[in-house]
Parts: structure tokens; C-alpha cells; sequence
């Protein structure tokens, strides 16, 4: 029955303890209030028949939230410059001041242990680059700052400080070989496995395209006017910015 009764207390002590705040973590270590953590940049690179190559650098924070599953919970992100946020609610939003409040474990769940969850803050920051410049002279070092607290406890809050350097880390430059729709340079870069119907709509949802794609290609879209449209074909979805 001691034991037991130990059991019992340590276990509510533990819930407490988790009540009073989330957790950061880098990668999987927990975040120490003060220090700074730094990361590098990840590439994928696309290489197109023509000899057309394409280059996408990922600079990620590594942060990680953890907390009670199903928890309301605030956070704060502050950048040196606009980076994508697609942690807690499932959506991404581009700015270097972001707010975010949700419940914990409703998206970017990537364990799970009991009642408590850990999940991915998804905050990044990518460019597109088919110049085959050196990463180091068009990327910046990034400073990201992350407040996170329980929203029925919001004095008691914990924070991250991460720089996304433009040095690269776990490089990866292997030809990506799954499907995909990228828009650069005023055309849509495909590679599709399939025979895929391919949409343009204007921000009306008016439909200005529709076609056929399959295998690697691409398709200049200089015919469209000058704005903003939306592309899809199968689960790939994206913006185009036409400028003339």
C-alpha cells in the first residue's frame, strides 16, 4: 500500500509539475532558459531535363514543444527576419512576429507518451534558388525567439533562443525523385509519377488552366497577366505570383 501510495504521489507531482508549463526542447534535449542553439541549413535539389536545376534551402529551428495533450497553449515567435510558422493549429503563417494558441497534440504530433505529447514547432525558413549561387551568400543567419506557456497559466512561460546559420548540416543534394509542383521563375516545375490533372485559378477561383502532366517537365505561364493565382494537381497545391 506504501508503494502504491508513493506511486500515486509522484505521479500527481509529475502532473503538476507539466501543469504549470509546457516544455521546449531542442531536437530532443530540453531547452536550457539563456543559452543559444544554432542549427544548419537542409537542401533538396531538383534536377529537370534540359539540364534545369533547382535548389531549396530549408534552414530549421529543431524546437520541439511538450506538454499535456489537449492543453490550451500559447506560443510566441519573434524572428530577425519573416519565417514560416506551421506549428499548434495546422496552418502556416509567414511574419517575424507570430502568435500562435491551440491545444497541444492537434498537429505536428511526434510522440506520445501517456497523457503527454511532444510536438514539432515547424518553424523554418526556405528559399528557392536556381542560380547555383554558394548557400552562403544568399542566405542570412536567422535569429528565432519562442515564448510558450499554458494559457490558464500565462506567467509561467518558457523560452528558446535558436540562430538558423546559412552553414549547412545533414546536407542532403540527392535528386528528389517523388512527386511534386514548384512555381519559380514564372513556370511550374513538375515531376509526377502519374498522369495528373493540373489547375490554375485566378484569386476570383475563376479557372484559367487545366492540363494534363505526368513525368518531369515543366510549363511557362508568361501568357497569364500580372497577380496572384493558385495551382493544384492531386494533393499538390501552391501559390503563383506572375510578374512581368
Amino acid at each position: 500500500m506504501k508503494k502504491i501510495f508513493t506511486l500515486l504521489v509522484s505521479a500527481a507531482m509529475t502532473l503538476g509539475a507539466w501543469a504549470q508549463a509546457p516544455e521546449l526542447l531542442f531536437g530532443e534535449t530540453p531547452v536550457v532558459a539563456g543559452e543559444t542553439y544554432e542549427t544548419g541549413y537542409d537542401v533538396e535539389t531538383y534536377d529537370f531535363e534540359g539540364g534545369y536545376v533547382l535548389n531549396i534551402y530549408v534552414q530549421p529551428s529543431n524546437l520541439n514543444i511538450r506538454g499535456i495533450m489537449g492543453e490550451e497553449v500559447t506560443v510566441e515567435v519573434t524572428a530577425s527576419e519573416p519565417v514560416a510558422v506551421c506549428s499548434i493549429d495546422g496552418q502556416c503563417v509567414n511574419s517575424d512576429n507570430i502568435t500562435k494558441t491551440g491545444e497541444l497534440g492537434k498537429s505536428g504530433v511526434i510522440a506520445e507518451d501517456g497523457n503527454i505529447v511532444t510536438c514539432d514547432l515547424q518553424i523554418h525558413k526556405e528559399m528557392q534558388d536556381d542560380s547555383g549561387a554558394d548557400p552562403a551568400t544568399i542566405l542570412n543567419d536567422v535569429t528565432v525567439e519562442v515564448k510558450a506557456y499554458y494559457n490558464s497559466n500565462p506567467s509561467e512561460a518558457v523560452t528558446a533562443k535558436v540562430v538558423m546559420t546559412n552553414q549547412p548540416a545533414g546536407v542532403n543534394s540527392a535528386v528528389i525523385t517523388k512527386d511534386f509542383v514548384k512555381f519559380n521563375g514564372n513556370a511550374l516545375h513538375f515531376n509526377m509519377s502519374h498522369p495528373t490533372k493540373l489547375s490554375v485559378y485566378g484569386i476570383s477561383g475563376n479557372l484559367m488552366m487545366s492540363r494534363t502532366i505526368s513525368n518531369t517537365g515543366s510549363i511557362n505561364l508568361d501568357s497569364l497577366h500580372p497577380g496572384i493565382y493558385i495551382y493544384q494537381a492531386g494533393k499538390n497545391t501552391g501559390k503563383i505570383v506572375i510578374r512581368k
